[in-house]
């Protein structure tokens, strides 16, 4: 059973602003749960943090009371509520914000045996730092900026950069990263890189490591790839409009 415990909301910026803390108990033994994070609009950030907590920092904007009005008197009472909902259950923990609430930046610090998938569909960034497991990050408009991360990840940002540099322990399984009006940039330890696929349909593929790539044309264009064993994880970065950039971490 989970305990949630509400910290008092504070009114800041002259109650521009709203901010409430809140600690969700976990029990560690559920580690098929997932944590889903899906704001229409505002930042996401994520980092690891304690074995069976999981922290949550939310500072939601108020409104004015005359943006709640609708055609024909009509207000939604959904407006009204200046703050995510929390919904545990017992397999996914879900945090959202729709599309007639307030924008809200959400900080999360999150046990590290939680898959999370992070979605923002309208307008905001996401960023996560020290990530050890499976990650799904998705913006609709803002940077995903994902750094010193080990585990699988499927990260897009569709009208942003898609920022990822890996951990020297690099990825488990097959991940992907993906970029339509940004620039896709991936940074990894030169003494352990993965097996990559590149594609830039409308831009160039540019590299600073020391690694052969082979230019293969497919159905779908051309891609540029390193040598794997069938074993292998492959990393596939996919840029629809710019380029992509590979880089060894300290060169």
């Amino acid at each position: 059973m989970r305990h949630l415990v509400f910290f008092t909301a504070l009114c800041l910026l002259a109650c521009s602003s709203l901010a409430k803390a809140e600690t969700i108990s976990l029990p560690v033994t559920a580690a098929h749960q997932r944590l889903v994070v899906a704001l229409w609009e505002g930042d996401i950030a994520i980092t690891p943090g304690a074995e069976s907590t999981l922290g949550i920092v939310a500072d939601c904007e108020l409104r004015d009371p005359g943006e709640a009005d609708q055609e024909g008197g009509f207000r939604s009472l959904r407006s009204s509520s200046t703050l995510p909902d929390i919904v545990p259950s017992d397999e996914v923990i879900a945090i959202r914000t729709y599309e007639d609430g307030p924008r809200c930046s959400v900080t999360l610090t999150v046990p590290e045996w939680l898959d999370v998938n992070a979605r923002v569909n309208s307008d905001g960034s996401i960023y996560v730092d020290a990530w050890r497991g499976r990650l799904l990050a998705w913006s609709a408009n803002g940077d995903v900026s994902v750094s010193d991360h080990s585990g699988s990840l499927s990260v897009t940002a569709m009208s942003g950069d898609a920022i990822v540099s890996l951990s020297e322990a690099g990825i488990d399984a097959d991940s992907a990263i993906t970029a339509a009006n940004g620039t896709l940039t991936l940074t990894v330890n030169p003494k352990n890189v993965p097996a990559l696929r590149a594609q830039a349909r409308w831009g160039d593929v540019q590299t600073n490591l020391d690694v052969a790539f082979e230019e293969v044309v497919e159905a779908g264009g051309t891609w540029f790839a390193t040598e794997r064993a069938d074993t292998d994880p492959v990393l596939t970065m996919r840029n629809l409009n710019r380029n992509i950039v590979i880089r060894g971490s300290g060169q």
